[in-house]
């Protein structure tokens, strides 16, 4: 809700874009969304349904803040794991 901008009972459900909500996400690198799906459920209600990218190797040493996932895109660990 914070990165969307969304504020709970005061945002209009009817003046959200769920598309332009779903871009803004993707195009957030730093965090670890492969792909998000927005839908709106009248009367009151959004669901989000995100598929999160998995972290599978630390680039040069263990103390990097970059990872890679299966497809090496490259993550900043601070965003997606402890």
């Amino acid at each position: 809700m914070k990165i969307l901008n969304i504020k709970k009972n005061k945002t209009n459900l009817f003046e959200i874009n769920p598309a332009k909500l779903r871009k803004t996400l993707q195009a957030k690198k730093m965090y670890s969304i492969e792909n998000v799906e927005i839908l709106r459920i009248l009367p009151n209600t959004l669901r989000f349904d995100i598929v999160e990218r998995i972290p599978r190797a630390l680039l040069y040493t263990k103390k990097s803040n970059l990872i890679v996932d299966k497809n090496g895109i490259l993550l900043n660990k601070k965003y997606c794991i402890n």
